[in-house]
């Protein structure tokens, strides 16, 4: 009887290793471009991050400024013993004059009867230019900066105790305090320029002697 022959399976020939999981081109193409998209995302998110703490401390910083001038105001008019508003710089100050609206970008706080002297003062005034405040005491070799970023002007009224502007002096005025700042929180590309901005307003009841 003649014998079968048995195929050796040893032989035979083995895939290469690593072929039966390989990528096609269109699989790593997809591939790629899932990781660019996360990558992309996960930057955008991070970018966002940092804008946002960004604009958290700026509004910090704003309160705070705006607190700051509120309460060094408050303090000055406590020990003070006349003021008033006018046009003012470093270097000089003007009074307004009677018979016309008391509404101007200074104010001159004095500490001894206005009569007797008036050189202990403080000062503070609106830069036009650089759209800053700045406080100026007498006794300070440069200015103070109070605020920036301030976009109006007559930002110091002498008003009744109903909130009137005045035009001349009266016993015991109210000074007011009106200031309108650009808000680098508050973005509308143009389209409400009312949001872009806020409003610092106070009102202070004196008891000097006019």
């Amino acid at each position: 009887m003649k014998r079968r022959r048995i195929p050796n399976l040893t032989s035979a020939k083995r895939p290469e290793a690593g072929a039966a999981g390989a990528f096609t081109l269109p699989e790593l193409m997809i591939t790629g471009a899932i990781l660019v998209l996360l990558l992309a995302a996960v930057i955008s998110g991070h970018v966002f991050g940092l804008r946002f703490l960004r604009l958290i401390e700026i509004a910090a910083a704003t309160n705070e400024s705006d607190r700051r001038l509120v309460r060094l105001l408050s303090s000055d008019l406590a020990s003070a013993t006349f003021w008033e508003i006018g046009s003012g710089s470093e270097t000089t100050f003007s009074r307004l004059g009677p018979n016309r609206l008391q509404k101007a970008n200074a104010l001159q706080i004095y500490y001894v009867a206005w009569e007797t002297s008036q050189t202990q003062y403080t000062r503070y005034y609106l830069s036009a230019r650089e759209d800053m405040l700045f406080r100026l005491h007498w006794q300070d070799k440069a200015p103070q900066l109070m605020s920036t970023s301030i976009i109006n002007s007559g930002i110091f009224t002498l008003e009744d105790a109903a909130g009137n502007i005045l035009s001349n002096r009266i016993q015991q005025p109210v000074l007011g305090v009106n200031i309108q700042f650009r808000d680098f929180t508050s973005r509308t590309w143009g389209l409400d320029r009312d949001k872009e901005t806020h409003w610092l307003r106070a009102r202070f009841k004196t008891r000097t002697a006019d």
